[in-house]
């Protein structure tokens, strides 16, 4: 194990070395040390892997759901990869297994866990009112080779599509305009409105970061007297800025207004929309009356976890989720910390996007299990497989759970009360994938149960949270080992040098959470199938 981790740890180190050398390099000391396993080395280890994490002060839903890896907090053992994502009242992980695929296909996801209010207690969230438009116009849109209008419409319907053909506005190509004329868009919500928060979708929700809105102003009219015909004639000097952004390189941009901003008019006036193709890409524009809860979100790349703040069911959340070592279960260490009890839910479900990728689920009285199926691509022919995995669910530290399944969706419900300042664990275990029938579709192959059995017995495993310290005591002793085998440090006083480790610390850690022995070898986007 340690002679396979080190040969990759040197292929990546030698990658983090050539940069230096052949661009950055300003004649800086660097210490490169193989490491002891002396705790006083480890110290140093860690003050140094510590410096370097991912941090997130908004949801990464839209980004955690993507055909490579997904632009959000991620875990890995190897095996099984989990992405964060969720809303505003709900908390999410994406599952995914590395050998999980159809037969001469790509990796496809599991399905995944939704933590949120119970159903019946859950409030109305907060309204998007751009669906509610009464009108919307634009200075130009494009219409492709094939007739497909990208129109105005699109963009604020509320419907967003992560489709990588395009989506939402999209205007005509630079040579198609005439010289200066910068991309507007105009909207009239229906009525005065007072609008506390926005957020602004861009191309890269679709992997196209490239072409990112790189500039612009959300404006609005002080007045309400004017006339929509007239709107686009406007001189630009009355219209008010709401936000102003410039040198923007991010897939969603949002802002929370100290006041509201009453406006019935609404225009996006684009100075720079995208560095490299000047037609502009707008997915989404939502505006709300109510701004968000607070949210933040780190990725621990020390110590391989995720750590989350996040008001779920009106009460402020702690939670810290990880992934086992050498067993494939996924914990969610749930803590409130408000004042009341709160009910909460736990659904797991199951990949059913399409009906030919088959689901299934069932409940005992305390857990669910889910399944998913790769469709039967080839019956006739005896090298072809069909994979299938399996999550199971349960609680640890609530006295109350009660469990329901469907089959139909292949989804599951775990209630659950969780007292004020108490915590709870979700434990998923994750069984199956690989070739698991024969090309029949039903007679075993190389394994040596059905999925939700393995997943279940998983699961049986972990009963109390003295087995979870254990496995938690295992995980953080792996990772230990793995950032101790050696460490490079080129200190933080030179920019480019501390961001070349910031890159090498980061790879590092995509390679520990991708690559196990005797486990199916990564594909380019590493055990993370969204």
């Amino acid at each position: 194990m340690r002679k396979r981790k080190t040969a990759a740890r040197m292929t990546a180190s030698a990658l983090a070395v050539c940069m230096v050398v052949g661009s950055l390099f300003t004649g800086t000391a660097a210490g490169v040390q193989a490491a002891d396993s002396s705790e006083t080395d480890w110290e140093a280890v860690r003050s140094v892997v510590s410096r370097y994490y991912g941090e997130w002060d908004q949801i990464q839903d839209s980004q955690a759901i993507s055909n490579t890896i997904p632009n959000t907090a991620l875990l890995g053992n190897g095996d099984v990869g989990a992405a964060s994502g969720g809303s505003d009242t709900e908390k999410k992980f994406y599952i995914s297994k590395g050998d999980f695929c159809t037969y001469n296909g790509n990796p496809l996801p599991i399905g995944g866990i939704a933590i949120s209010e119970q159903e019946e207690e859950a409030e109305e969230t907060a309204e998007n009112l751009a669906p509610g438009y009464k009108e919307v116009t634009v200075s130009n849109y494009y219409v492709d080779a094939t007739g497909k209008e990208f129109k105005p419409e699109d963009a604020v319907n509320g419907k967003m599509k992560q489709d990588a053909n395009g989506y939402g506005w999209v205007t005509k190509r630079p040579q198609e305009l005439e010289d200066g004329e910068n991309p507007e868009y105009w909207l009239q919500p229906g009525g005065m409105k007072d609008i506390r928060y926005y957020k602004l979708i861009h191309s890269g929700i679709v992997g196209e970061t490239q072409h990112n809105t790189v500039a612009y102003q959300l404006q609005y009219l002080e007045s309400d007297s004017e006339d929509w015909d007239t709107i686009e004639t406007l001189d630009d000097s009355a219209w008010v800025d709401m936000d102003n952004v410039t040198g923007n390189t991010q897939t969603v941009t949002q802002k929370v207004f100290d006041e509201p901003v009453h406006a019935r008019y609404i225009r996006v006036y684009v100075t720079d929309p995208a560095p490299s193709n000047k037609a502009l890409r707008l997915h989404e524009l939502e505006l709300y009356e109510e701004a968000p809860a607070e949210f933040y979100e780190k990725q621990d790349i020390l110590n391989a976890e995720i750590q989350t703040k996040q008001e779920i069911a009106d009460t402020p959340m702690e939670m810290k989720t990880w992934l086992a070592e050498g067993e494939n279960v996924l914990v969610t260490e749930l803590t409130s910390k408000g004042t009341e009890d709160a009910a909460l839910q736990a659904e797991v479900w199951a990949n059913a996007d399409s009906s030919v990728r088959p689901v299934t689920a069932a409940n005992d009285e305390t857990s669910v299990t889910v399944t998913c199926s790769t469709q039967n691509t080839a019956p006739d022919n005896e090298k072809a497989h069909v994979s299938k995995a399996a999550l199971s669910t349960k609680v640890i530290g609530a006295d109350d759970v009660s469990a329901s399944s469907d089959n139909e969706s292949g989804s599951g419900t775990l209630e659950f009360t969780l007292d004020a300042g108490a915590t709870v664990y979700i434990v998923t275990a994750v069984g199956g994938g690989g070739r698991t029938y024969h090309n029949d579709g039903t007679t075993l192959w190389e394994a040596e149960k059905e999925p939700e059995e393995e997943a279940a017995d998983i699961l049986s495993r972990v009963p109390d949270e003295t087995a979870l310290a254990d496995l938690n005591a295992r995980r953080q002793e792996w990772w230990k080992d793995f950032w101790s085998a050696s460490y490079v440090d080129f200190g933080t006083e030179d920019e480019n040098l501390n961001k070349v480790q910031k890159y090498y610390y980061g790879a590092q850690y995509m390679l520990g959470s991708s690559a196990r022995e005797d486990e199916v070898a990564p594909g380019l986007y590493g055990v993370w199938h969204t």
